[in-house]
């Protein structure tokens, strides 16, 4: 059916579809049944997104009424599941979507953090750490427990970088050694040969020195 003959949805009737839906993904959620909820939560974005296409009734207050109600939090509870699932990429993904319409939300931030420094990207972390201090408190307890959490992996990842340099140097220098003994073995060898080449000549020399005397 076209638009044309089918009446636009005011914001109060397409907010309660939402909410229903939100509902019934927040249920999915509550039960970590996690897979069918991130299905579900990109679905009520991508219908929200089509929504504001199609709909020539939203205000633009209509429309941020609708992103902060329902496509922050879907994303929100999004990047709390890939927290829960250990993909820190599609965490920091999702919080990222959200910093895109709020750059000043502090949930967002210190999960994004949280996940950079899951990735060992310790630069950006430092960043999203350094936009999260000027929020809040430097006494904010969560704030120092992602400070700590960011020393200790740096700290973490530099002993395991340097016993892996040095594993790496001793396996170079043990190479080296035994190049060196094979060479060295075979310019012995050499000599060796040599030298039994010169005993054998020096002994036919003499020989022939000796057959001489005698005739």
């Amino acid at each position: 059916m076209s638009s044309e003959t089918t009446p636009l949805m005011t914001k109060e009737e397409f907010t309660k579809i939402i909410e229903e839906e939100k509902s019934k993904t927040n249920e999915l959620t509550k039960n970590a049944q996690y897979l069918e909820a991130i299905e579900s939560y990109k679905e009520i974005i991508k219908r929200i997104k089509k929504e504001f296409k199609q709909n020539t009734n939203f205000t633009q207050e209509d429309k941020d009424s609708i992103i902060k109600q329902f496509v922050l939090t879907s994303y929100s509870n999004l990047c709390y599941i890939f927290l829960k699932q250990n993909d820190w990429n599609s965490a920091a993904k999702s919080a990222n979507s959200i910093l895109k319409y709020d750059k000043n939300n502090t949930k967002a931030l210190y999960r994004k953090c949280y996940a950079e420094i899951k990735l060992g990207e310790y630069e950006k972390a430092e960043d999203t750490m350094e936009d999260l201090r000027k929020l809040i408190s430097p006494d904010n307890e969560e704030l120092q427990k992602l400070e700590n959490m960011l020393d200790e992996t740096k700290t973490g990842d530099n002993l395991k970088q340097m016993r892996k340099y040095q594993k790496m140097m001793k396996s170079y220098y043990k190479m080296n050694e035994e190049k060196e003994y094979q060479s060295m073995s075979r310019i012995g060898k050499f000599f060796y040969d040599c030298n039994g080449i010169c005993k054998r000549i020096f002994c036919c020399c003499n020989k022939r020195k000796t057959i001489k005397k005698i005739n």
